[in-house]
């Protein structure tokens, strides 16, 4: 059975959508960041203000989000988009509408 048949052409369509423009955001939310720090001191991990810890922490959290986006299409282009990357079974649509670079379905989600 081809990973992702569950899914049909347009909710494949939708996500792919959904998808490359949250990479596309992240991409130039990112790109907007380096652009606005250049020449700008930032924040060190240990400032005093408490924004260094915070700016590190969105840096992080940007670059997870990227590389789990960019894991989603790669799945998708493979064929194994839409498919518990622990148990093997279906990502639930639903799911993947809300969190649509979830690699994982629900139960084993919470495992990872």
């Amino acid at each position: 059975m081809p990973a992702h048949q569950h899914l049909t052409r347009a909710q494949l369509r939708r996500l792919r959508v959904e998808l490359e423009h949250e990479l596309a955001w992240l991409e130039r939310a990112t790109r907007l960041e380096r652009e606005h720090d250049a020449g700008v001191p930032r924040y060190s991990e240990d400032d005093s203000t408490g924004h260094g810890g915070l700016a590190v922490a969105l840096d992080s959290h940007a670059r997870t989000r990227r590389a789990e986006v960019r894991h989603a299409l790669e799945r998708m282009s493979t064929g194994a988009y839409g498919d518990c990357g622990r148990c093997g079974g279906a990502i639930p649509y639903d799911r993947l509408l809300v969190v649509p670079e979830a690699a994982h379905c629900i139960s084993c989600g919470a495992f990872s």
